[in-house]
């Protein structure tokens, strides 16, 4: 698979797996669960700077990657 064809995956898995969590995902925790599901990510320092071109993904600070079009569930305390 190209480069282009391997971003393309890694956004697609993301956002699966930010999905599947139905919170936001902190990076640490995205790249654990994209290397589990067979992603190439390398090196981890790298993937915010892949993840932040995504159209359909936001990075949310202190909370995490989120979906752009899924409004923001509340904090549980």
């Amino acid at each position: 698979m190209g480069q282009s064809g391997n971003m393309l995956r890694l956004r697609r898995e993301a956002e699966l797996v930010i999905r599947q969590s139905r919170h936001p995902v902190s990076t640490d925790e995205l790249y654990r669960q994209l290397i589990e599901r067979g992603v190439d990510v390398d090196p981890k320092e790298r993937l915010g700077s892949k993840l932040a071109p995504a159209a359909n993904l936001v990075f949310i600070r202190r909370r995490g990657w989120w979906l752009k079009s899924v409004p923001l569930p509340e904090l549980v305390s």
